[in-house]
């Protein structure tokens, strides 16, 4: 019976793992091979760069998205931006009924709209989630200092939980023997 636990949990971990790589695979081919803003089951993540949002979003703060059937005025969408060769998070402030769905966009903080006009497909979702100051975590996990102490995080852990599963298996195995 204790050895099926086991064997389950080595499963699970494995299936977890095979999900992981999965999910980063995907999100790999979709930036890289696609040049598309990646997504996970509908839903985007980006960090905002510039302060055109504040005081609704500031620098720093990372959107989730999440792609919708048709979007309205007043919602906060982050779309791709030929003009500036980059993701962008605006306000919609009108929609031009053209047959295209085309809307227009300015950010909370600008004095002016935005001069481009934003088609329904270059929009990778309305902003659903704001979540504060995660860009400069970000940013440090990117250098190689920040890459360093996730390696080290992991390796930690990784050999904590191996430690621990051992110790597992022996009170377990001496349990057995009682």
């Amino acid at each position: 019976m204790i050895k099926i636990k086991l064997k389950i949990k080595d499963i699970l971990r494995t299936l977890l793992f095979i999900c992981l790589l999965s999910i980063n695979i995907s999100i790999l081919y979709q930036r890289f091979i696609l040049d598309k803003t990646p997504s996970i089951l509908g839903y985007s993540f980006a960090v905002v760069l510039t302060g055109s949002m504040e005081n609704s979003i500031n620098i720093d703060d990372m959107v989730i998205t999440k792609k919708q059937s048709n979007y309205n005025v007043g919602d906060v969408i982050t779309f791709n931006s030929e003009t500036l060769d980059n993701t962008v998070t605006h306000r919609i402030i009108d929609i031009v009924q053209d047959g295209a769905d085309n809307a227009f966009v300015k950010g909370d903080a600008n004095n002016t709209n935005d001069k481009e006009l934003v088609h329904t497909d270059d929009v990778c979702g309305k902003v659903v989630k704001i979540i504060p100051n995660v860009g400069e975590k970000i940013r440090y996990i990117k250098h190689p200092e920040g890459i360093a102490a996730i390696a080290m995080v992991f390796f930690i852990v990784s050999t904590l939980m191996e430690i621990l599963v051992e110790e597992l298996r022996d009170i377990l195995e001496s349990l057995k023997h009682r």
